[in-house]
């Protein structure tokens, strides 16, 4: 794992290359399937934030984020962090995640793609601490990580055909 562009102090956001393995990618795209499939996950329709997803968290999840915060913090020279949260969510055609802020406790947000099998990009857009409109196209396995309370991120609706849709994870660190 690694950064591909060193701009979080500076700016406000990083891309991370490889922060799941391809064997992990797949591992946590098949959990999700099956929590999908077994109705396990929450059907997400405020259309203030996002609309037309559908999101969950497992153990698995929890676990590497705890195996991760480490890595994390020596990555970003974040030695104050402590895990908070993560969750996963699909995005299907028509979906949205609105210019937010998250909440108060999710200081650093890194998204993670799990799976895509869109024709095209579905960038997540920020502005960074210049205010300058930022897009990272997130590969499988790789994030882009912003301070998720400081920094307004969003992505713009998803147009795609009903057989495409997107999984993202979401990983969530505290300042102390």
């Amino acid at each position: 794992m690694h950064l591909s562009l060193d701009k979080y102090q500076e700016l406000g956001y990083a891309y991370v290359t490889e922060f799941f393995t391809p064997d992990e990618v797949e591992f946590y795209k098949q959990l999700m399937l099956k929590a999908r499939s077994e109705g396990r996950l929450t059907q997400e329709n405020d259309a203030r934030y996002y609309n037309k997803s559908e999101g969950g968290c497992t153990p698995e999840f929890r676990k590497a984020l705890q195996d991760k915060t480490p890595i994390i913090k020596e990555l970003f020279k974040l030695n104050r962090i402590v895990p908070e949260s993560v969750y996963a969510r699909f995005y299907y055609n028509d979906s949205t995640l609105h210019p937010h802020s998250d909440r108060p406790g999710l200081d650093h947000t890194l998204s993670v793609t799990l799976y895509s099998n869109l024709d095209e990009p579905w960038p997540l857009f920020c502005l960074d601490k210049n205010c300058d409109q930022e897009s990272f196209d997130i590969k499988p396995g790789d994030g882009a990580m912003v301070p998720g309370t400081r920094i307004v991120h969003w992505r713009r609706p998803l147009k795609c055909r009903a057989d495409q849709f997107v999984i993202q994870a979401f990983f969530h660190w505290k300042n102390t």
